[in-house]
């Protein structure tokens, strides 16, 4: 006789402990094949399917973006990659991320 575990499914319930320990996205997205997978397989029904993909979206919200920019980009005060600039302000190129222009004109005397 199979135990539930809080009203779980005791299929969902390594899966769902998987998704408490999952730190990037490659976990996240590897976490969804084998949902996938197991409904596909009739391991559990289209509702543990749902709140198992639920349960992704809020563990999703949790995880850091991943940067399309490289650290050794940031920290390297070489060339720009966009537009081949030398021209630096801090860590960011001049050229493609200028300074705005300040507006004097809307200033008013104290």
């Amino acid at each position: 006789m199979q135990t539930q575990i809080a009203g779980l499914e005791p299929t969902t319930v390594p899966l769902r402990m998987d998704f408490a320990l999952a730190r990037s996205w490659a976990d996240l997205e590897s976490l969804c094949e084998r949902i996938d997978a197991a409904y596909r397989r009739g391991d559990f029904d289209l509702v543990a399917a749902e709140e198992l993909s639920v349960l992704a979206a809020v563990t999703a919200a949790g995880v850091p973006e991943e940067s399309s920019i490289s650290a050794a980009a940031l920290l390297d005060r070489g060339v720009c990659d966009c537009c081949g600039s030398t021209i630096r302000r801090g860590a960011v190129c001049a050229i493609c991320h200028p300074l705005p222009e300040l507006q004097l004109d809307n200033r008013q005397a104290a």
